[in-house]
């Protein structure tokens, strides 16, 4: 057996396909495009499929990854054609290779947020101001419950950019098996602080390793 990664991109109407059906996703478009996967033993055989850093529902992302077993040789060109056929709408083979890293060496992603503003120089100038405070404290849900955490030491690197109709934020947070903080977790306590709702897109743009090096 061959073990595979693909690469694909998860955007626009995609983003609201929860983790358990986008695996359902894939094992539909492994079976139809007749690609000799590999499938688990037992009372209840499926398609071995393990993905790497799940995305939270709504957000997009250029960087998702998931890998399965070859029984039999076949091009990986062949493959990525095959499955982008039976693929839906937003989700996008971008690569396909022998895996590289373990998952568990993934330890922070890159994030684009675009925050909707009527007047982004204002809410530039606002989230600099918030960024400046010593403490951003925001309630994290984990296994035992809700525990508060200091957004200040969490987020790796942190800039805000000013566009025609929104803020951009480019931030680096903690992710993988051992430690994850969504960037969402910032902007409401951001929204708090200002008062007011805005509408906003998160697209995860690389998942990064314990070395700084992209994940692979």
């Amino acid at each position: 057996m061959t073990d595979v990664r693909i690469f694909y991109s998860k955007t626009g109407k995609a983003k609201y396909i929860a983790h358990l059906d986008l695996i359902r996703v894939f094992q539909r478009a492994f079976k139809r495009s007749a690609i000799p996967v590999w499938y688990t033993q037992g009372f209840n055989p499926h398609i071995y499929l393990t993905f790497a850093n799940p995305l939270p529902l709504g957000y997009e992302s250029l960087c998702e990854s998931a890998e399965f077993r070859l029984v039999e040789g076949m091009d990986f060109t062949e493959i990525a054609a095959r499955l982008q056929s039976d693929l839906p709408d937003g989700i996008e083979v971008v690569s396909i290779d022998t895996p590289l890293r373990l998952p568990s060496a993934i330890v922070s992603a890159d994030y684009s947020v675009k925050i909707f503003t009527e007047n982004p120089e204002c809410l530039t100038n606002s989230i600099e101001e918030f960024w400046e405070r010593d403490e951003i404290v925001a309630a994290k849900k984990s296994k035992k419950g809700l525990r508060k955490i200091n957004l200040k030491q969490e987020i790796v690197s942190h800039s805000a950019e000013c566009h025609g109709d929104h803020l951009l934020l480019l931030l680096t947070m903690p992710a993988g098996i051992k430690h994850n903080v969504n960037p969402t977790l910032y902007t409401d306590c951001f929204f708090d602080h200002i008062g007011q709702r805005n509408s906003l897109t998160v697209t995860k743009l690389r998942n990064l390793c314990d070395d700084g090096e992209e994940y692979s």
